[in-house]
């Protein structure tokens, strides 16, 4: 299903992943969330990818315990990230933005073993 997804977004000229996530740090470094986006991350994507994050970890800890744990430290990423833009810390926000993004390619190439 990764690979698809992968497959699919490179057809279409889209970014996913790791790659899309640092799209997102390049705005929030500079400011530059519109109040769209802010609420789109801070309402919706980052608290809702916390609980999916950790809903999978669950379901992963026995069947494959690496996939867990950075399911786990997702889950940790999401919602610091949303704790630093609740407060406005960019730059907090940006380094957690990047640490989110290393750990979706650390679970993308554990998906592609």
């Amino acid at each position: 299903m990764h690979r698809q997804a992968i497959a699919l977004a490179t057809q279409s000229g889209e970014k996913i992943d790791g790659p899309l996530i640092r799209d997102w740090v390049a705005l929030v470094d500079r400011e530059g969330l519109s109040p769209r986006q802010f609420g789109h991350l801070t309402h919706f994507a980052l608290p809702l990818g916390a609980k999916r994050a950790m809903d999978y970890a669950a379901f992963f800890e026995q069947r494959e315990k690496p996939l867990a744990e950075l399911k786990r430290a997702q889950a940790v990423a999401f919602g610091a990230t949303h704790s630093h833009l609740v407060a406005k810390s960019w730059k907090a926000a940006g380094h957690t933005l990047r640490q989110l993004a290393d750990i979706e390619d650390a679970i993308g190439e554990n998906l592609a073993r």
